[in-house]
């Protein structure tokens, strides 16, 4: 079934704040995603989608050569991880604004990505509404957090009583980016020669650091340790459903001129 796509909002009232013709460049591993992206800016005033890339690599390459003022960019990549782009985007351009858009839970990535130099973290099941305004307070320097990030931030940092590491994704703020992207890499099924490639480690440097994640979440046996990464992988993933589509995948919602493809398709 064919969805009719919503109305793309018009930020021509607060063009004054943004600089004319912002260069994007949109980084994703789905070029259905990036063909939905950029259509949906090629009707916003003051941006123009510079260029795209499917891969760490490729992007940083971009960056390099074209030095974009925005970047658009996946958590997960073919040859690594938003952490890893944002960190080398910015030694390369310090003053870009990163936007990340992922299916993976705000409430365990958006934190870090932000404090790693990331501007704004927009859910892909949010709204293209949403997404745009995001892009929209980005460029112009503004930091973009949603609603229930905010939410969030409210519990932990405003009440009087210091919030409880207890629960399972507060117990994972213990450990540091690299740690955390070597366990969700474990929970993922790669070993350790294949998350040292993907991370440009070393695997002796890859054990260290999950000896250190054993000590500090507790787990005293391997077993413990691929069933505890397992089950944060598993809930940081979104799972699709039919209120929770992605509006710039036009399998799922249809943009103006985006190819027709059934929902089911994969």
């Amino acid at each position: 079934m064919e969805l009719n796509p919503s109305p793309s909002p018009n930020f021509a009232g607060v063009a004054s704040q943004a600089v004319s013709h912002r260069r994007v460049l949109l980084i994703d591993e789905q070029a259905v995603v990036r063909a939905g992206l950029r259509q949906a800016l090629s009707n916003q005033p003051g941006f123009v989608v510079c260029g795209e890339a499917s891969s760490v690599a490729q992007g940083l390459e971009f960056i390099r050569e074209q030095r974009p003022d925005v970047v658009v960019t996946d958590t997960e990549l073919r040859d690594g991880d938003a952490f890893e782009l944002i960190r080398l985007a910015l030694e390369i351009s310090p003053t870009i604004a990163i936007l990340v858009l992922s299916k993976r839970h705000e409430s365990m990535y958006a934190e870090r990505l932000l404090r790693a130099g990331a501007r704004g973290y927009v859910m892909k099941a949010a709204s293209l509404a949403e997404i745009l305004q995001a892009l929209q307070r980005v460029s112009v320097g503004d930091l973009s957090l949603s609603d229930s990030l905010v939410a969030l931030y409210h519990t932990r940092f405003l009440k009087p009583e210091p919030y409880s590491r207890q629960t399972p994704d507060c117990a994972l703020d213990i450990l540091t980016t690299r740690e955390f992207q070597i366990f969700q890499l474990s929970g993922r099924g790669l070993n350790g020669p294949a998350i040292a490639g993907a991370l440009s480690i070393r695997p002796k440097t890859v054990e260290s650091h999950r000896q250190r994640i054993r000590g500090k979440l507790g787990l005293l046996h391997t077993g413990q340790f691929a069933r505890c990464a397992a089950e944060c992988a598993s809930r940081c993933r979104l799972e699709r459903s039919d209120s929770a589509r992605c509006e710039l995948d036009p399998r799922y919602r249809l943009l103006p001129g985006a190819p027709t493809q059934s929902r089911d398709e994969h």
